[in-house]
């Protein structure tokens, strides 16, 4: 609060003559209402009032300054219970380090006031008089900063006394100390002071009087404020609990302190109303008073940014600081203090209609915070009570780092054993409290505090760890404030969090199997890790002042390139859809699925922002030396700390390693060998944690500095849990098994499209021949190489001989000797592709379109035609089927597709979707029809596999196997057909030869002469643009040979053709002969018999047997 420009002119206020002093009472300055056990307290505590009268009426700045100061002969001496000397209004602020260094509001001000790091070269001052500064700055703007600087002895003096002596009554109660009462006295004395009228408006110089003034501003009639009326029920009160404080009676010092708290609120309703009739009247002067006053108060709730405060050059200059960002978070502040709209007033009558105009904008704000059930995007049940106290321990979270940062460690102690903010049936709960229920052990498998006590043979670490610093003791009694205050911080967030949650889902999940509805303990838990602080929409406060898990999450996701567009961190969307996931499967009473979503997803994903936090400060703390008081190297060493007891139960020597780098030790550095060790640790311990790699993601985009790249080619990558689940397209589609290494083949395939779009054919060259994205395992989950999809074509002659597709495929094209377009016909997909890297031509994104639909499209077909002969030769075990069908799933949907949606995607997925938007086959799901079909059939198809002993040797397995293959087939020809349609219409000869080599080879099979006519015509790429209506009606006839109708197909939506699509009749004569009844399907075997002949030629026997088997084009003759 250094001095700035003085304002030169106060709107509303001015230096006025002595206000009327009332008739004195008979009760004294209570009135009757209010009894004070020691007169003479009450008689030289409220003289303080005389000393603000006379600032009041001073006739000079001069003369304000000398009664401020004492020169004018100060009537305030020896405020009960001071030891410090004080002898003037000024040295009650001077004073305050020695007198109010512990009181809770003192410390919530001068953490407001002053920077952080001023603590660390002012911690041993003796004055901290922020109070001091505002009197004096107030002084500074003139004329009339008499008035001003009378009232801001008021709103910052007289309050932090009556604060600073409630709370010496509070800890007099603790101990049985009989002042408890007199200390309760000197408060109220100086609450209302001398010459203070009961309920007058102009009279009295004291808090009470500026209650008065704020109604009358609001045009009430002259009556006493509710605030004053309510103050007086609460003292009465608070001497109600002292009476019976004994040092044994903890219940009466725990009420005390709640009353205390009633109290503190009740004056804060006076300082809003008085910060909304200046800010509403234009009067910002006086407004930075009531800012000044408020700020502490809305900064110990975490609502906002309130920075603005710090070594502020423009108090009093009459430009209103912080209009803003107090009027945007107030709503969020009153719901923290627990205030109302009718605690704001009623403001109809005010000569300031603005006012009215702020309270109404306000109040529309104050429901979706007050008594919300939304939790920075997270729905509780209606009503969730205890879901809501729940998340206010995040204020006690905060509101304890105040205290370590200003080294007020015995009222840090106090808020975590007795708590503050979170209520449950009317009694305050602690951190203390909730610490020894998230730690206690259960005997359940894989507990979490089981492993916790196991590794630091202690039940209860957390709370040892904590009060371990709170009292000096353990490794942090030489650290530094700053130090200590980010420890305590850490483990609140990173390791309680963590205990807390899991301790409440097992609860929730004890309630699902008795029967009973465990929800409330999923949203207790989710409040707990996101907190209240967060607000109640999504991406949580934009501020970033959250203190819980959640908040550490977004403060971290930047790191790593993991936060999503709405706010929040990737982790973050992950845990709360699994929390919603878990509710589901609660409220349908699953537990057994709800359970498998909190150790399989939940709970590991919760590690996730401690990892990342973790590897960004060790990658900072590198630099720190010895003996360091960087505040990070705290944090880092109970990150670690949160992590250990997991990682120690994957693998002991990846704990050691982490602990030994990342130990809080001032005589050591820290991080000494650097970040590698600490990654190559997690490498070899996320599997078993259950951690995506690629969820954390890499830190600072380094290569290197990735839990999933490798340091350097002799380090190996780390495969998850091969019963991982995998979503894909926006959970599209869920697998089993892990296959995300497969789907990310999609990645090669955008950066392909990415660098030929730029013109850039060489790296896609590169990415297309040597992979870039897709890893592959081995049986141990070690990546041997990287997956390439030229690959899937050049080795096709090796990996496809049981593929019936590709096979009939080879034939139809390869020339006498084997060849087709001078190479090898068996590689004719990568033939194709290289056509267009090798052209001179801009061929724009088609070789990567064509890697698509000839490459990867044929590696699908291949791995559902691999499964039948691995069945019929008895060559699955257990998951193997159903690894092998979710691979199919990451083939064709790959990574980053959404469903139903055209624009993403980079696979046959994607182009299903785009097919089907241009011939109108959208099925009213929004899904493209040929797509839903396929799914519906490859979930068939797992369901097939997943039966005990499906493939022992009964052929019914292979036989329904068999038969959903041979349907899902079908629904990608209708993709590859509508793309052949389309790009003839558009006349794109180089699409239409891409997508020719998916369908006219197939023809071969059913009809010579039109697969003669369209591979002239189309392979060779020979049409002129009269020939296409004459194409597409031939495409049209052989739609039965795959398989399909004119219905599968559509009708183009933008291009007009003269081909008509039209259905054959079911009593079509055949070669003269006409049937009396539908034959059509038996007709076809003559088409199996076609395709059995090409089998044999190709020396494909299993293929064949099962064509001989099962059939394939006649299901006429299908057996059941």
């Amino acid at each position: 609060v250094a001095a700035g420009t003085p304002a030169p002119v106060l709107i509303t206020r001015s230096p006025v003559a002595e206000k009327p002093v009332p008739e004195i009472s008979d009760d004294g300055i209570g009135w009757g209402r209010y009894t004070f056990t020691d007169a003479t307290v009450r008689d030289n505590d409220s003289a303080v009032g005389e000393d603000v009268k006379r600032m009041w009426t001073a006739d000079s700045i001069a003369e304000a300054q000398d009664v401020y100061t004492g020169g004018g002969d100060s009537v305030v001496a020896g405020l009960f219970g001071l030891t410090a000397t004080i002898n003037n209004l000024q040295q009650i602020s001077t004073s305050a380090q020695t007198t109010m260094a512990t009181d809770p509001i003192f410390n919530f001000y001068r953490y407001a006031f002053y920077e952080p790091d001023l603590f660390d070269d002012q911690e041993n001052r003796d004055v901290w008089d922020f109070a001091n500064k505002v009197v004096e700055r107030a002084f500074s703007t003139g004329a009339g900063g008499v008035v001003l600087a009378a009232e801001s002895v008021v709103v910052m003096h007289s309050y932090l006394m009556i604060m600073r002596q409630l709370n010496q009554a509070t800890q007099a109660c603790f101990t049985g100390d009989s002042s408890s009462l007199r200390y309760l006295d000197s408060a109220v004395a100086i609450w209302i002071g001398e010459e203070q009228g009961e309920g007058l408006f102009n009279s009295g110089y004291m808090l009470y009087s500026m209650s008065q003034l704020a109604i009358d501003h609001y045009g009430f009639p002259e009556i006493e404020s509710d605030e004053n009326y309510e103050l007086m029920v609460l003292f009465n009160d608070a001497k109600s609990i002292l009476s019976t404080c004994t040092n044994t009676n903890t219940e009466a010092f725990k009420a005390m302190r709640m009353k205390v708290k009633e109290i503190n609120t009740a004056f804060v309703k006076v300082f809003v109303q008085n910060w909304l009739w200046y800010a509403s009247a234009g009067d910002k002067v006086f407004q930075d008073l009531f800012t000044a006053a408020l700020v502490p108060h809305m900064n110990a709730c975490g609502a906002g940014d309130y920075e603005f405060l710090f070594d502020n050059q423009e108090l009093f200059s009459g430009d209103g600081v912080g209009t803003d960002i107090i009027l945007t978070t107030m709503p969020q502040f009153m719901a923290c203090l627990g205030l109302t709209c009718d605690d704001l007033g009623d403001a109809t009558n005010s000569e300031t209609p603005k006012l009215q105009e702020s309270i109404d904008g306000i109040c529309d704000s104050l429901p979706a915070y007050s008594d919300s059930d939304f939790f920075a995007g997270y729905q509780a049940e209606d009503n969730a009570i205890e879901a809501r106290q729940e998340a206010r321990f995040d204020l006690d979270v905060l509101q304890i780092n105040i205290f370590m940062e200003t080294n007020a460690l015995s009222t840090a102690n106090e808020w975590y054993e007795h708590g503050y903010n979170s209520m449950f049936n009317g009694t305050s709960q602690s951190l203390k409290n909730i610490v020894a229920y998230a730690t206690a052990e259960k005997g359940y498998e894989d507990e979490l505090s089981g492993w916790w006590s196991s590794y630091f043979t202690d039940a209860n670490y957390p709370d040892k760890f904590i009060t371990d610093i709170f009292f000096g003791q353990g490794a942090y009694a030489q650290a530094s404030r700053g130090q200590k205050a980010a420890a305590v911080a850490s483990m609140f967030q990173a390791g309680v969090t963590h205990l807390v949650v899991a301790q409440h889902l097992q609860d929730a999940f004890n309630d699902c199997e008795a029967e009973k509805n465990g929800n409330p303990h999923v949203d207790r838990a989710a409040g707990f890790m996101i907190g209240s602080i967060e607000g109640p929409r999504s991406g949580g406060n934009p501020a970033k002042t959250g203190t819980m898990l959640y908040g550490l999450a977004n403060e971290i996701c930047e790191f790593f390139d993991k936060c999503e567009t709405g706010g929040d961190a990737t982790a973050n969307e992950f845990i709360l859809f699994a929390f919603d996931d878990i509710k589901q499967w609660l409220y349908d009473n699953n537990c057994d699925s709800g359970i498998s979503i909190a150790r399989e997803s939940l709970l590991p994903m919760l590690a996730v922002p401690v990892i990342q936090g973790l590897l960004v400060i060790a990658d900072a703390s590198t630099s720190a030396p010895v003996q360091s008081t960087l505040e990070e190297l705290a944090a880092l060493d109970v990150f670690a700390r949160a992590l250990l007891p997991q990682i120690n139960d994957a693998n002991g020597t990846s704990a050691a390693t982490i602990a030994a780098a990342t130990d809080f030790n001032p005589n050591q550095k820290a991080v000494p060998d650097g970040t590698a060790p600490i990654f190559d640790a997690l490498r070899f311990v996320l599997n078993f944690m259950k951690v995506d790699c690629d969820v954390i993601g890499t830190l600072d985009a380094v290569s290197t500095q990735s839990t999933c790249a490798p340091q350097n080619d002799d380090v190996p990558l780390i495969a998850p849990p091969s019963d991982t689940e995998t979503k894909l397209g926006d959970d599209l589609y869920t697998t089993t098994t892990y296959v995300k290494n497969l789907a990310d083949i999609a990645l090669d395939i955008k950066q392909m499209e990415d660098n030929l779009e730029l013109g850039r054919k060489e790296p896609a060259l590169v990415i297309y021949k040597d992979g870039q994205n897709s890893p592959i395992y081995d049986k141990f989950g070690i990546k041997t190489d990287v997956r390439a999809i030229a690959d899937f074509s050049t080795n096709a002659s090796n990996t496809m001989s049981n593929n019936p597709i590709y096979q009939v495929t080879v034939f139809a094209l390869e020339d006498e000797i084997g060849e087709y377009l001078g190479k090898d016909a068996r590689s004719y997909a990568d033939t194709v592709v290289m056509s267009f890297f090798e052209s001179q031509d801009d061929s724009s994104t088609i070789a990567a379109e064509a890697a698509v639909v000839l490459n990867i499209g044929m590696e699908v077909i291949n791995e559902l035609y691999q499964q039948l002969d691995n069945c019929r030769n008895l060559r699955i075990r257990d998951d193997d089927g159903i690894h092998s069908i979710d691979q199919v799933a990451a083939l064709y949907i790959g990574d980053g597709e959404i469903s139903g949606n055209s624009n993403q995607g980079h696979l046959l997925y994607n182009l299903a979707e785009k097919m089907a938007i241009t011939f109108g086959t959208v099925d009213p799901s929004g899904v493209a029809t040929a797509n839903l079909k396929f799914l519906r059939l490859l979930t068939e198809a797992r369901l097939d596999l997943s039966f005990p002993q499906a493939c022992s040797g009964d052929l019914s397995t292979v036989r329904k196997l068999t038969r959903t293959v041979n349907k899902m087939i079908p629904q990608m020809t209708v993709v590859q057909v509508q793309a052949l349609i389309h790009s003839l219409l558009e006349n794109d000869k180089k699409r239409v030869f891409v997508h020719s080599h998916a369908v006219v080879p197939l023809i071969r099979a059913c009809n010579e002469v039109t697969f003669d006519y369209l591979r002239s015509k189309l392979l060779n790429v020979t049409y002129q643009e009269t020939e296409i209506d004459a194409i597409i009606t031939r495409i049209y006839d052989s739609l039965f040979c795959f398989g399909l109708t004119c219905e599968d197909i559509g009708t183009h939506q933008e291009k007009e053709t003269g081909a008509k699509c039209t259905a054959p009749s079911s009593l079509a004569p055949m070669v003269g002969y006409r049937p009396r009844k539908e034959v059509t399907e038996y007709a076809k075997v003559d088409l199996d018999i076609k395709y059995l002949d090409i089998l044999m030629i190709k020396g494909a026997l299993g293929p064949a047997l099962d064509l001989y088997q099962f059939g394939l084009h006649s299901s006429g003759l299908a057996a059941d």
